[in-house]
């Protein structure tokens, strides 16, 4: 089930009194592909209003209508800043609203912004700091900018994380971004820049359990980008026993077989859960495959599989039968 139903708070921070000197690029990143893993999206482009109002006590508006609402000219002053978005910390609660500039004719631009706000308020910059206020007027220079390039490196990573670019070979130009990303030319030549950066080893990389999560639900939807055809058998082909009526397919398991091959190195047994399907009960899963030969060989093999289950997909799977599949006429 998506956590956009079960959304548990992930942002809240420790409380600091000083602003860093540099920007928390690694911090940023984590905190992105977190709230992806979180919410449990697996596809491109990511919707950062969806995200937003999967958070508790985030309020998006445009501008238009809290101008309409409050009767003034130009409420934030964002056309006085030439602003594309303010976000403010409600006092007293634990309430942000966003307000953006709806008049901007650029959904790329917008998404962008929204996703940038998103990240102060993910990032703890509005309660985390004693200047709490992300306003020119009680922030240095230095800090603005130190705030800012957490934001962008936080908006980057969430509608076009590193991770998964980095294993979408066709992606090369800025025009690949704007496609796949939906994202305005601006905003994709920075996700260029990341890349680049994160590449060349001037960034610092971020090989954590996010990133293995994160591969896990975007699997599927980088084989239909990069053209890659896995054999799977079809849950509505089998014939399901009466036992097996109240279990749901395991959506990663494809996945599963991929790690069984190149990261636990056990081709043997690829070779034999190839074109398989796995359906799952709370701890107990059944495999079907196509082979019946296979059997006792999968069945011997139930620890590598529990293993694999365990450490790249956080499976509560403790029991494995294994099947043969039977097809439907």
């Amino acid at each position: 089930m998506s956590l956009f139903g079960r959304w548990r708070c992930i942002w809240i921070m420790p409380r600091k009194t000083q602003i860093p000197d540099k920007p928390r690029y690694s911090f940023a990143r984590q905190r992105a592909y977190r709230l992806l893993c979180e919410l449990e999206i697996d596809r491109l482009p990511i919707d950062p209003w969806a995200i937003a109002n999967a958070l508790p006590n985030v309020h998006v508006l445009k501008w238009t209508e809290l101008r309409d609402n409050c009767h003034q000219d130009d409420p934030l002053s964002i056309n006085a800043e030439g602003a594309d978005a303010k976000t403010q910390h409600i006092r007293g609660s634990n309430d942000y609203l966003v307000v953006y500039d709806d008049r901007v004719q650029s959904q790329g631009r917008v998404r962008w912004t929204i996703a940038h706000e998103v990240g102060h308020i993910v990032l703890g910059h509005l309660v985390s700091f004693d200047a709490t206020a992300l306003c020119r007027g009680s922030l240095t220079e230095a800090e603005y900018h130190v705030l800012e390039r957490e934001a962008d490196c936080f908006a980057v990573n969430l509608l076009a994380p590193m991770t998964i670019m980095n294993r979408i070979p066709s992606i090369k130009t800025a025009y690949d971004y704007m496609e796949v990303c939906a994202l305005s030319e601006e905003a994709s030549r920075n996700c260029l820049d990341e890349l680049s950066l994160l590449k060349s080893g001037k960034k610092i990389p971020f090989p954590t359990k996010e990133e293995d999560t994160l591969f896990r639900l975007f699997f599927r939807f980088l084989n239909e980008v990069n053209g890659v055809t896995a054999p799977h058998l079809n849950y509505d082909d089998l014939v399901i026993d009466e036992k097996y009526e109240d279990y749901i397919e395991c959506d990663y398991w494809d996945f599963i077989v991929m790690v069984i091959r190149k990261w636990k190195f056990e081709k043997e047994l690829h070779a034999a859960l190839e074109g398989s399907i796995a359906l799952y009960d709370y701890e107990d899963m059944v495999i079907f495959i196509t082979d019946a030969e296979h059997i006792p060989f999968v069945k011997s093999c139930e620890g590598i599989i529990l293993e694999s289950l365990q450490k790249y997909a956080d499976s509560r799977v403790k029991r494995i039968e294994v099947a043969e599949a039977r097809l439907q006429t």
